[in-house]
């Protein structure tokens, strides 16, 4: 695990945290979601998303899923905004970000259902024990209509093979994300 990825990524990680807070009113928390995720019950997956809508925007989610059937648990915390470009190509600025978790903290935390705060999260993504396992980055991402040719840089990292590259992979990837931050912060609408 690049340790300087890892770093920036829990940087990335709290600054999306605070922008769902900021954005509270447009966000719910998973038990007040009629469909959950792989229909993970109220206390295997706790967290905030983005109140359904038609809008265009950007959307969070922010939960940790610790299912009871298995020793695995996963903080995940995702900002992705899309938009249509002059061409009519539709263009990602995303960050996801997957965090493998110690498996009974996570239980603990989901245990709360519907009391989970933010800050529970937050608490959790600052353990040292928190890893990063996945990271998605995306500016201006997505493929040409005509061409099907990529545009844009994105970065997908996962596991230890990928998250160990040498510095360069990591480092654009790190790079990415504190390019895209701004542009998700720019894209938030209270």
């Amino acid at each position: 695990m690049s340790e300087k990825l890892d770093i920036t990524a829990k940087q990335i990680g709290d600054a999306l945290i605070d922008m769902s807070d900021v954005l509270k009113a447009k966000m719910e928390k998973w038990s007040d979601v009629p469909m959950r995720p792989n229909s993970l019950k109220d206390t295997e997956c706790v967290g905030f998303i983005n109140k359904e809508t038609d809008e265009p925007g950007l959307n969070l989610v922010v939960d940790i899923q610790a299912p009871a059937n298995t020793n695995e648990a996963t903080l995940r915390i995702w900002g992705i905004n899309s938009e249509v470009d002059a061409d009519k190509n539709e263009r990602f600025n995303n960050i996801q970000l997957d965090f493998d978790m110690e498996y009974t903290a996570a239980r603990a935390i989901a245990q709360k259902g519907k009391t989970v705060t933010r800050d529970d999260i937050r608490a959790a993504l600052r353990q040292s024990s928190t890893q990063l396992s996945h990271v998605v980055v995306g500016n201006q991402s997505g493929f040409d209509k005509a061409t099907q040719q990529p545009l844009g840089e994105r970065y997908d990292l996962m596991g230890d093979d990928e998250l160990n590259q040498d510095e360069s992979a990591t480092g654009a990837a790190g790079n990415a994300l504190n390019v895209v931050l701004p542009i998700l912060k720019n894209s938030a609408t209270v």
